[in-house]
């Protein structure tokens, strides 16, 4: 399922309804698209691209239906902590959302899980999109 905007109107206002088969009465929940659900969201989006290999990072992402790109890593390194910095600005028309810089720093410790974290939903800001990121990493003491 993909919800989106062509036209990119901010602050649309949809109605999803999805109708399961079931017999009876359903409940109905309604929920606002916050930022934590925006965030999931492009989470979800991210892990359907391939995995790729960026440093002590493995790194998943996927290009969203509105044009932007989500991305998302988790550490390879099991034995040390490390923190990671995620540089966007070798991108071509894209930016990330909510943030005037370029760069994403991570700490990834030793004891925290592989599971992928969300580091960067970039929104569209030009015509022209290509996706790029560059890192460079140390061990943190």
């Amino acid at each position: 399922m993909a919800i989106f905007s062509p036209e990119k109107v901010p602050d649309r206002s949809l109605t999803l309804v999805m109708q399961l088969d079931v017999a009876g009465h359903c409940e109905v929940t309604k929920q606002v698209a916050n930022d934590q659900m925006r965030k999931n969201l492009a989470l979800a989006s991210a892990l359907s691209g391939p995995v790729r290999a960026i440093g002590p990072t493995s790194t998943r992402g996927a290009w969203l239906p509105n044009g932007g790109y989500a991305f998302a890593a988790s550490c390879t390194c099991q034995s040390r902590a490390v923190a990671v910095s995620f540089d966007f600005s070798p991108c071509k028309g894209l930016a990330l959302r909510g943030q005037d810089s370029s760069k994403v720093e991570m700490v990834f410790n030793s004891k925290d899980s592989d599971e992928m974290r969300l580091i960067g939903d970039l929104q569209p800001v030009g015509k022209t999109k290509s996706f790029s990121c560059s890192t460079s990493y140390q061990e943190v003491h």
